[in-house]
């Protein structure tokens, strides 16, 4: 036994040198003095940028090949790299050093912050969300309609007392919808508008062929016609960004946390690396915005970084263009159908972006008696933004012309919220100048200057004004405006707005507003209102908010002053999935000779959907909505979609499909089912589904689901005792094993997940094997008691 002892310890003796050998030591051992190339894997802030060739001498690195390849995403484009071999001297002389790291084998590089490529931060959302896998689209073929009933009621009141059915049928067939608008009243069918809609989702354009309304600008009159239009609609690709939005650039010196704040609101909380960052497409509001930036390093200091910004609707991003083009017939909507004119129409406009500063556009409309034509232009530059408007009209050998101009700067030596917004605008209106549809011109020359600056200073909204207009033949005027508003704990805001005009020698007026919204979320309910002096005239309005999925229940009630009298109306709506039921009633005290005048309306909506070869009945639709077909084995469930706190938003019913109302087309819609709510034995193919339908159309959700069982048996040897502790097998009708288990101290299985068929088991108990055959019945899911089960022994 000693010398067996003796001979161990030897042994760990003459193998300790080796196995006490440290990885670098063995990598010295790998690497002898000839000359040799080998891949090794380059690492930048704990990302692998992949595999370069490197050049050993020995065991120390000398040269490497592709460095401007491989480096081409993380350094500045100016920095001289190729991807001939360099060595690393030379790199390092660049700023640029590669450290081997000798026990994991792999360059951890390290590069100078200032040149690391810039980095970007684009928050704009993705066409296709993060959450979204794959999703449904709309059916090829698709029905639905609308119906609105109202029934009117009075006393002492003038208004009309018919009922009003309003039918709103769309049909879509591969894209094009067929869409109009309906009302039965007085026992006549009167028809609102027929028209053929399609959408080319790829440009966001939408082409329309029917009843028509243009669109409506400063210069370009509303107006209605039979025809046909194409023109831009970037609703159709919500997710795109179509202006350029807000843009902040800082450099950091080492890895640190950054939050972004946007007028006060945290957007994102970001883990950005040492160099120079840009956020881009940041949601900016309309005018003078603050971007705040929090930094903090992994030391824990903290930097603040204050940029004013401003942003602008008008603006178009680089390559992109905002166009209409509408010609046909006037129309008007009569009392039993739509008036078509003789009179032509054509209405046209066109912007490009030719730069993210530059925009230029040009419209036109006219029809047999009068025509405009115009441009517009809008540049931003650091010193402000500038646009200006001119259009010229001519009609029975009349011309008038209009020019318009507003300068928009921001002072951006105030920081933060001291920063101010300056608005100056110059504008200027011909005797002989009117719009198209029209009856009659200015009859006046107009000039008119106005100047308006806005200011964030201790948590309030100040606006101070003013505006001058030299009229001819018409006394000149003058006029200021100040506004001032501010928002508590952010849940009571209150403004108050206060105007004064001057006519030159004589009378002049003034007036306050005063305008309230108090949030109150624990109670449930909305208070604001309003009160403006000029016509001593008064609202308040006590609303009630929807607290959960499940509340349907919603109401408002309204009280009015004013110089003819008081009244008090109540607006209650009840939003079931299947149907809408509301009334509103308003009693008034007119004239102040009591308050027996009443009136209202109560209404009744609801919709039918077919898609799918099914059809549904639910609220009504908006712009798009999805059926839910239950199957067979679904159609008595329980099913729950989309749960939110400890209730759901949709719920089944009495009815086997269900409807989605309330879509919104081109939208993506994450839809997910709860199947802890299915019957034992149940279960489903599919429990996530992500919708984006189109313009109101369908979307068909068939729900597949699969019967399962769960089984429970006694297993008895052939000797009548208990199979006690053993292994068994599950074997499918093809002899594949599909299910294993194992026997309790009685004897007991418990096998889930079995399908209507036959089965084997198989059983080893003491080394001998037991088997049975058994048939589970097509008509059954969920737990099923085979009872007791007698094996047989295995012959081999």
């Amino acid at each position: 036994m000693l010398s067996k002892v003796l001979i161990l310890l030897v042994s760990i003796a003459c193998f300790s040198n080796t196995f006490g050998q440290s990885e670098s030591e063995l990598f010295k051992q790998v690497f002898k003095s000839k000359e040799r190339w080998v891949p090794v894997n380059i690492v930048f802030q704990n990302k692998d940028l992949g595999e370069i060739p490197v050049k050993f001498d020995g065991n120390t690195p000398r040269g490497l090949l592709k460095v401007k390849s491989t480096l081409k995403k993380v350094v500045v484009s100016s920095l001289k790299l190729t991807d001939t071999e360099m060595s690393l001297s030379e790199l390092k002389s660049l700023g640029i050093t590669f450290s081997l790291n000798e026990e994991k084998f792999y360059f951890n590089l390290d590069i100078l912050p200032s040149l690391i490529a810039l980095s970007v931060t684009d928050f704009a959302l993705d066409f296709k969300p993060k959450w979204v896998d794959e999703y449904s689209t709309s059916s090829e073929y698709s029905f639905f309609s609308n119906f609105f009933y109202y029934r009117p009621y009075h006393h002492k009141s003038n208004l009309k007392t018919s009922s009003e059915l309003d039918i709103e049928p769309n049909l879509q067939v591969k894209g094009f919808l067929l869409e109009g608008s309906h009302t039965y009243t007085e026992d006549q069918l009167n028809r609102n508008f027929t028209r053929i809609v399609y959408d080319r989702t790829n440009n966001a354009a939408r082409s329309i062929l029917g009843d028509n309304s243009g669109p409506t600008t400063e210069f370009l009159s509303p107006v209605e016609f039979l025809g046909f239009s194409y023109g831009k609609d970037f609703s159709l690709r919500p997710y795109d960004v179509t202006v350029p939005r807000g843009k902040a650039e800082f450099e950091l010196d080492s890895r640190s946390t950054v939050r972004v704040y946007v007028n006060g609101s945290l957007l994102q909380i970001l883990r950005l690396d040492p160099g120079v960052h840009k956020l881009e497409e940041l949601p900016l509001i309309q005018g003078l915005n603050e971007i705040k930036l929090v930094i903090e390093s992994e030391l824990g200091r903290i930097d603040e970084i204050i940029i004013p910004s401003a942003f602008s609707q008008d603006l178009l991003k680089v390559g992109l263009s905002d166009y209409y083009y509408g010609v046909g017939k006037k129309s008007e909507s009569t009392k039993r159908d739509r008036d078509y004119q003789d009179d032509n129409i054509f209405t046209a406009f066109h912007r490009y972006g030719f730069t993210d500063v530059f925009t230029l556009g040009g419209f036109f409309q006219g029809d047999n008696v009068s025509q405009l034509l115009g441009s517009d232009q809008i540049l931003s530059t650091s010193l402000g933004q500038i646009k200006t408007q001119v259009a010229a009209t001519t009609y029975s050998s009349q011309r008038g012309l209009s020019l318009k101009g507003e300068y928009f700067f921001i002072d951006q030596r105030a920081k933060g919220e001291g920063a101010v917004g300056h608005l100056l605008g110059l504008s200027y209106f011909s005797n002989k100048f009117k719009r198209v549809g029209e009856s009659n011109p200015f009859g006046y020359a107009r000039r008119q200057l106005n100047y308006s600056f806005n200011q964030n200073l201790y948590g309030a909204s100040i606006r101070l004004g003013g505006e001058y207009s030299w009229n001819q033949s018409v006394m000149d005027t003058w006029g200021l405006v100040g506004s001032v508003g501010k928002t508590f704990n952010r849940r009571f805001n209150i403004n108050v707005i206060t105007n004064y005009k001057q006519l030159q020698n004589d009378s002049s007026s003034f007036d306050v507003s005063l305008f309230f919204n108090w949030f109150l979320p624990e109670a449930g309910h909305n208070l604001y209102g309003n009160y403006n002096s000029s016509g001593n005239n008064s609202q308040v309005t006590l609303q009630k908010i929807q607290t959960s999925a499940s509340d349907d229940f919603s109401y408002q009630a309204t009280a009015r002053n004013d110089e003819l009298g008081q009244s008090v109306e109540f607006d209650t709506n009840f939003n079931h999935q299947r149907i809408e039921v509301g009334l509103r009633h308003t009693q008034s005290n007119q004239y102040h000779e009591g308050w027996s005048s009443y009136d209202g309306r109560i209404k009744l909506a609801s919709a039918v959907g077919i898609v799918g070869g099914q059809f549904a009945i639910g609220r009504p639709i908006t712009n798009g909505f999805a059926l839910i077909h239950r199957d067979e084995l679904t159609s008595d469930q329980d099913i729950k979609i989309n749960k939110s706190g400890d209730d759901y938003a949709y719920k089944s019913d009495f009815m086997d499909n269900m409807m989605i109302s309330k879509l919104q087309a081109y939208r993506f819609f994450q839809m997910n089912i709860d199947s802890t709510q299915l019957d034992d034995g149940i279960s489903l193919e599919r429990e996530e589904f992500s919708l984006l339908p189109s313009y109101k159309a369908g979307v068909y959700v068939p729900l597949v689901a699969k019967g399962s069982l769960s089984v429970f048996a006694k297993l008895l040897l052939p000797s009548g005792k208990p199979a006690k502790l053993a292994t068994l097998d599950i074997l499918n009708s093809e002899g594949k094993i599909i299910n294993g288990t194992f026997t309790n101290r009685k004897g007991r299985i418990l096998v889930e997940g079995l399908e209507a068929s036959r089965y084997e088991i198989r059983i080893s108990f003491r080394g001998e094997q037991f088997n049975a055959k058994i048939d589970l019945p097509k008509d059954k899911i969920g737990l099923l008691d085979l009872g007791i089960i007698k094996l047989k022994k295995v012959i081999k």
